[in-house]
């Protein structure tokens, strides 16, 4: 299912829903997204082609080469060195 996003902020979540006990990404969603994509074969998606971002070095080892499309969620405490 595709969903439009209404807001992204940040805050903290209900922790009954199991939100952990710290500032996160609270992303609200909207209406159910009624332009679905069409359906794909098998064939469609083992001939698939993706543009990937290139990281090298920590950005490599941490994500991998992922594709340039999409959405990510990242969350985690605060780092400072």
């Amino acid at each position: 299912m595709l969903f439009r996003i209404d807001n992204i902020a940040i805050g903290r979540g209900k922790p009954e829903w199991g939100a952990p006990d710290h500032d996160v990404f609270i992303i609200r969603l909207g209406r159910k997204d009624l332009d679905m994509a069409k359906a794909i074969s098998n064939k469609n998606v083992v001939n698939a082609k993706f543009k990937v971002a290139d990281f090298t070095g920590k950005w490599l080892a941490s994500f991998g080469k992922p594709e340039l499309r999409g959405a990510w969620i990242i969350y985690g405490g605060e780092r400072r060195r």
